[in-house]
């Protein structure tokens, strides 16, 4: 027990054939991507999908956090206007990475003598229902926190920005959503 935390990137893609006439009810068939998803998690050919809905939303893990507290109280303050429930779904989007990374970088980049005073400045601790230690040490795991944090975001936002440049927009992450409950 105590504070899990998840990192998803997602993207939305077509499900059904586009239409030749919108004003149609008749089901269209689906996609080619959509019959490969949905094989790939075994779900049956009698799956009860609307075809009137045009998407489906597909999500991958991308980071997990356990009572690393002051990552979530960024997401919380910088992504949720500071509202902090269990299980909230939190959009975030590339630049709100970026700015996290920064703010990790700026920390970890300080000399081990200052290091304390500016994380509890920019990232500080919180306090939760076991959200772990609101201590900011080495011992803590505050630091290594931190450099897990760092790995991850230097890789998704690599990964999103290579794809980006070879304009490949089916592999762009569409969003981020941001989880954490206790």
């Amino acid at each position: 027990m105590g504070l899990d935390m998840y990192l998803e990137g997602k993207f939305a893609k077509r499900a059904f054939a586009e239409p030749t006439d919108w004003t149609s009810n008749e089901p269209r068939e689906r996609s080619k991507d959509f019959e490969t998803v949905r094989r790939a998690v075994k779900m049956p050919t009698s799956i009860p999908v609307d075809h009137q809905s045009s998407f489906y939303t597909v999500a991958f893990p991308l980071a997990k956090w356990r009572k690393a507290n002051q990552i979530h109280n960024w997401f919380v303050q910088n992504c949720n206007d500071g509202r902090d429930n269990s299980c909230d779904k939190i959009y975030v989007n590339i630049d709100h990475l970026k700015q996290l990374l920064e703010v990790v970088n700026m920390i970890l980049d300080t000399p081990e003598e200052n290091r304390q005073s500016v994380a509890e400045e920019l990232l500080p601790s919180t306090s939760g229902f076991f959200f772990g230690t609101e201590e900011i040490s080495e011992d803590s795991g505050y630091y290594e926190n931190l450099r897990y944090t760092k790995e991850r975001l230097e890789a998704i936002i690599k990964y999103q920005k290579e794809q980006e440049e070879k304009e490949n927009w089916d592999a762009v992450f569409d969003s981020f959503e941001y989880e954490g409950n206790w």
